[in-house]
C-alpha cells in the first residue's frame, strides 16, 4: 500500500480506481450488446426483415453511419430505432472514454513501475547502477544475445531514463527490496539471470543489503534453472554468501585489471577482449560427459589435436570443482561428474562434437 503513495498525486486516482473502473467498463459494453440484441430481434419481427437484414441494420444505427438503405418504415420498427440510437449514442463515448483511461493507467502503472514483469527467460538487474554502467551491461549482453529481454527493480528510481527505454524491451519494477510484492511482480521464477548490483556503489557497508537481496530472492527462485550473481564492493564480505548459491563478481574488477597490467604488460588487453565478447574467442563453460575420468593434462593433449585436425578453434581455460575455477590446474588431476570447463571458443561451437571428436582421438 505504501508504493501507491511513491506515485505523483495526479495519477493516484487512475491507479486506486482501476478495478472500478474495468467494471464499470464491463457493465456498459454487457448492456451495449444486450441493446444490440434486443433491437436486432425487435427489427426483425416490426418490420418483417431477414436476420441479416435486421443484424445489418443495427450496426448502421449502431456505428451512426446510417446507410438509409431499408430503414424502418412501421411504428414498432421506428420506435425502437430512436430507443436504440439514443442508448447507443450515449454509451459509445463512454466506452471508448473508460477503454483510453484504462491504456493511459496501464502505460502509467508501466511508467512508474507497476506492472508485473511478464518477460520469460530474461535478465534481472537488482539495484540501479546508473544510466551509463547499465547501457555498456545491456549492450554487451546483447551481442550475444540478440534481443533478450531485461527487467530493472529499484527502490529509489522514479522511471526509467529515456536511453535507457530506447535500448527496448526494458521493463521496470519499483518497490522496496524488503517487500514480498516486489519478488512477485518482478516475476524472478521464470528469469534466466538475477544480477544484483550494491545499492551504494563503492560502499562496503552495501554487501549487507546485497546479501539481503540475494536470500530473499533465493526463495522466489529454483536454483537448477536461474542463475543469481552478486557484485560485491569489499572481497572481505565474501564469508556473507557463504551460505547462499550466487556467485560473486568484485566491483573494483577494473582496479584489480590496472594492478596486473602494470606487473604484467599487455594482460590487460587480453582480459578485455575476452571481457567484451565482441571478437575472438569467448569464454564459455561446459559440462564434461564423455571425457570423464581422464586426467587435465590427457584432455589438453588430446584438444590441441582435434583443434588442428578439424580446424577448431579453442583453448582450455579453467577447470571448475566444487564452483572454484582453477586457471592453471595439475596436468594429473582427474576431471569428475561434477566438474565444469571452462574453454575459449567461438560462440558457435557445439560442445557434444568436441566430446565425440576427443572421445575419437583417444581410439
Amino acid at each position: 500500500m505504501l508504493l501507491f503513495y511513491l506515485i505523483p498525486r495526479k495519477y493516484r486516482t487512475q491507479l486506486k480506481y482501476k478495478k472500478t473502473a474495468l467494471l464499470h467498463l464491463g457493465n456498459v459494453i454487457l448492456t451495449f450488446f444486450i441493446s444490440c440484441i434486443f433491437f436486432t430481434i425487435g427489427f426483425k419481427f416490426f418490420e418483417n426483415s431477414t436476420w441479416i437484414e435486421a443484424i445489418w441494420q443495427t450496426w448502421q444505427t449502431a456505428t451512426t453511419v446510417g446507410y438509409g438503405n431499408a430503414p424502418a418504415e412501421g411504428l414498432g420498427g421506428r420506435f425502437i430505432t430512436i430507443v436504440f440510437g439514443t442508448i447507443v449514442i450515449s454509451y459509445l463515448p463512454v466506452i471508448i472514454g473508460h477503454a483510453i483511461d484504462l491504456i493511459s493507467s496501464n502505460r502509467e502503472k508501466r511508467r512508474f513501475g507497476f506492472m508485473k514483469n511478464k518477460q520469460k527467460n530474461g535478465y534481472i538487474i537488482f539495484n540501479y547502477p546508473g544510466a551509463n554502467k547499465l547501457k555498456r551491461f545491456i549492450e554487451e549482453i546483447r551481442n550475444t544475445e540478440i534481443e533478450i529481454p531485461i527487467c530493472i527493480v529499484d527502490a529509489k528510481l522514479e522511471e526509467l531514463p529515456r536511453e535507457i527505454v530506447m535500448l527496448g524491451d526494458i521493463h521496470f519494477v519499483k518497490g522496496g527490496l524488503i517487500d514480498k510484492e516486489t519478488y512477485q511482480l518482478a516475476n524472478l521464477k521464470n528469469s534466466k539471470t538475477i544480477l544484483v548490483f550494491p545499492n551504494e556503489s563503492g560502499s562496503p557497508e552495501a554487501d549487507s543489503t546485497t546479501q539481503t537481496i540475494v536470500q530473499l530472492i533465493e526463495q522466489f527462485v529454483d536454483n537448477q534453472k536461474t542463475r543469481v550473481i552478486h557484485v560485491l564492493v569489499d572481497p572481505k564480505h565474501s564469508w556473507l554468501f557463504d551460505n547462499t548459491l550466487s556467485t560473486q563478481v568484485l566491483e573494483d574488477i577494473g582496479m584489480y585489471a590496472a594492478v596486473q597490467e602494470c606487473q604484467d604488460p599487455f594482460s590487460a588487453k587480453i582480459i578485455e577482449k575476452i571481457l567484451t565478447n565482441t571478437e575472438g574467442a569467448n569464454p564459455q563453460t561446459v559440462k564434461p560427459d564423455k571425457i570423464i575420468g581422464w586426467t587435465w593434462g590427457e584432455f589438453l593433449t588430446k584438444l590441441v589435436e582435434i583443434s588442428i585436425n578439424y580446424e577448431i578453434k579453442i583453448n582450455a581455460f579453467a577447470l571448475i570443482q566444487n564452483s572454484s575455477p582453477d586457471t592453471c590446474p595439475a596436468a594429473n588431476i582427474t576431471i569428475t561428474k561434477d566438474d565444469f570447463i571452462s574453454v575459449l571458443a567461438d560462440n558457435n561451437f557445439v560442445w557434444s562434437e568436441i566430446e565425440k571428436k576427443l572421445v575419437l582421438s583417444k581410439t
